[in-house]
């Protein structure tokens, strides 16, 4: 079985969460305490945005947009 690149798989990551590296709302916060943050939400956080959103309200980011092009 094929490891699969979690920067191509698009909404659905390993255990069927949404995978915030593949959305263009999702960007890297370099702050300690909150490094991952969400710009459709508004919001920093400790895990992945797409796992507070679930946690929070028990359904899944419904602000998801795939990149598009190269996430590098």
């Amino acid at each position: 079985m094929m490891d699969k690149d979690p920067f191509t798989m698009g909404r659905k990551g390993q255990g069927g969460t949404i995978n915030c590296f593949s959305c263009s709302h999702f960007y890297i916060t370099h702050e300690k305490t909150f490094p991952y943050g969400c710009g459709a939400m508004g919001f920093k956080s400790r895990l992945m945005p797409s796992r507070e959103v679930f946690s929070s309200s028990g359904i899944e980011c419904q602000a998801f947009s795939k990149k598009e092009g190269n996430p590098f």
